[in-house]
């Protein structure tokens, strides 16, 4: 896979999204910086409604675009499937976060974040 493929630029993206997203409460580890952190996403979400609503855009996007917001003191975990290019699973419980990324050709990344620091490996196809 090289630098500029399709599939390369998608992980790397949802890699360096999934990452940046709520990077304030993953780098928090006591209960003070926790609720801390959960208080900055509450009023980011009501700061991104207000605008998007001042903005004219449907309630339901108004919605999403808060939800958006404040998935980065969030814990869940979903499972994309990404077409031909393969599929990618995202796990989070603040602080930590994980992205896992295997493509069509058998090659699986993964980035972990945790209060300590942040790791990724990459295994290749047939390794």
């Amino acid at each position: 896979m090289g630098k500029g493929s399709g599939s390369g630029r998608l992980i790397r993206g949802l890699l360096f999204a999934t990452a940046l997203g709520g990077s304030a409460a993953a780098c928090s580890a006591s209960g003070t910086a926790d609720a801390t952190a959960t208080q900055v996403a509450r009023t980011r979400a009501e700061q991104d409604r207000q605008v998007a609503t001042q903005a004219g855009l449907p309630a339901d996007v108004a919605d999403l675009l808060a939800l958006a917001a404040s998935a980065g003191v969030a814990t869940f975990t979903a499972d994309y499937e990404l077409g031909t290019a393969g599929r990618s699973h995202v796990a989070q419980r603040p602080p930590k976060r994980v992205v896992e990324v295997a493509t069509s050709d058998g090659t699986v990344s993964r980035f972990v974040a945790t209060a300590a620091g942040s790791f990724s490996c990459r295994r290749s196809a047939g390794r």
